[in-house]
Order: C-alpha cells, then sequence, then structure tokens
C-alpha cells in the first residue's frame, strides 16, 4: 500500500487520480486486490503515468467514463491479472496531439464496457489522439470496440490493437464485419512487425474470427503466427501432374 497517498489502498468510495508524472502505480501481491469507486488516468493532465496491475485485481464499482492518456500518456499493463470494469467506458488518447493512451495485456483478463481508441470525437480529422491495444495475453472483452481511423498521417485520431496469444471478445452480438474491416484495412494487427502505429501482419500470420462458437452470442478473434518450422506460401498447391516446365516454389 506504500505506493498510495497516505499509504492506503483505495476503497469502494474512493475515486482516486493517477496524475503523477513519471510515476508507477502498482497493484500486486504484495498490495492485494483492489476496489474503488472511479480512476482518473494515468495521464489525465500531466503525463508520462503508469497503471501496473499483476497478480491481483482491480474492480471498478461506479458506472462512468474512465479516460485513459487525455491530455498526456497513460499507460496500462496487466500481468496475470484481473481489471473488472465491465460498467465503464474506456476512452485511450484523447483528441490533443499529446494525448495517448495504451494497453498492454500479457495474461489475466480486462473487461470494459465500450472501448474507444482514441475517444470517438478524436478520430476525426483535425484531432491527433493515439490510442493503442497490444493484446499479447489473456482475454480483453469489451461490449463494444471502437478503433480509430487508418493511415498514419498527422492531424487524425489513430487507433491500433495488435493481437498474439490473447483472445478478443466482442459481446454486443456480431461483429464479425466490424472486426474485419478493422483487420482489412490495418487496424488490427496479428503478431504486428514494426511499431504502432506502423504494424503490419506478418504474411503467414492468420486470424480466427467467428460469432456464437468460441463463446455463444459473442463476437470471438484470436490470432495463430503459423508453424515457424515448415515451408509456407508453396506454389503449386495440390495433386498436379508433373510437368518439366513446373518450378516449385515456397517460402521459408
Amino acid at each position: 500500500p506504500y505506493n498510495w497517498a497516505g499509504e492506503v489502498v483505495p476503497s469502494s468510495t474512493d475515486e482516486p487520480q493517477l496524475n503523477v508524472a513519471n510515476s508507477h502505480t502498482v497493484i500486486d501481491s504484495n498490495v492485494g486486490d483492489v476496489i474503488c469507486g472511479k480512476i482518473r488516468g494515468p495521464g489525465h493532465t500531466v503525463g508520462p503515468g503508469y497503471l501496473d496491475i499483476s497478480d491481483a485485481n482491480l474492480t471498478l464499482t461506479g458506472a462512468s467514463l474512465w479516460p485513459v492518456g487525455l491530455y498526456k500518456e497513460g499507460n496500462i499493463t496487466v500481468d496475470n491479472a484481473n481489471l473488472n470494469a465491465s460498467t465503464y467506458d474506456m476512452e485511450l488518447g484523447g483528441s490533443t496531439a499529446a494525448s495517448f493512451g495504451y494497453i498492454l495485456i500479457t495474461g489475466g483478463s480486462i473487461n470494459l464496457k465500450t472501448v474507444s481508441a482514441p475517444r470517438l470525437n478524436a478520430q476525426n480529422t483535425g484531432n491527433e489522439g493515439h490510442g493503442y491495444i497490444d493484446l499479447h495475453g489473456g482475454t480483453f472483452e469489451c461490449l463494444n470496440l471502437n478503433i480509430g481511423l487508418p493511415g498514419n498521417g498527422t492531424s487524425v485520431g489513430i487507433g491500433r490493437l495488435d493481437i498474439t496469444d490473447g483472445v478478443l471478445i466482442v459481446s454486443n452480438g456480431d461483429k464479425r464485419t466490424l472486426l474485419q474491416e478493422y483487420i482489412d484495412d490495418g487496424r488490427i494487427t496479428a503478431f504486428g512487425t514494426g511499431s504502432f502505429p506502423n504494424k503490419v501482419t506478418p504474411p503467414r500470420a492468420t486470424f480466427q474470427l467467428d460469432y456464437g462458437i468460441t463463446n455463444p452470442g459473442k463476437t470471438t478473434l484470436t490470432a495463430d503466427e503459423g508453424d515457424l518450422g515448415k515451408a509456407w506460401n508453396l506454389d503449386p498447391v495440390g495433386a498436379i501432374e508433373w510437368e518439366p516446365t513446373i518450378t516449385l516454389s515456397w517460402s521459408a
């Protein structure tokens, strides 16, 4: 608890503000599970700021908006932990050039209401907030998912999500068309190479997208890197009659 003001872990009636530049707010097994009414930040008005959750649970009991990186840089890391805020709309990044919201989940779960990366009014030309999600393990579930404009130009609000070993669940019905749109224009990548906002899906990586199969009534997205020990992109494919003029090709 020593990283909290007054050396006291917030209670369900508190609304802590994570608004100290270059500071890491830590919730781990030493702190124990935390329940609070509302959180502001990190990166609310000063930054960069960090919220690190590992081997513990953070639960928000209210119903409100949770901006991360509203005006400055805000980062959240979830590792073998659970972030339960299913009644909260999260906005990753605001509508200024300095606003930047980022989530990295490597294990455990995140449960939110509507996630916008960046905030909706920044997903228009003239606004520069960025919101990025690295889903590299665990489960990221939300009711609705809004990912900002494609491309990497300036003066636009840009959102990206990269998925590797994690599971993305959008629980508000059949969202396959929406997620496929995000995949097709590069807003969602699988095992992305490079760095945000320019991550790209390597050729052998694939997506698995379904509605109601993996999770009844929900849309589920996972990714597969492919077997790196096998050749791929074979040409020609299938059983054909051999001819001397045929050229075999593959990628290693």
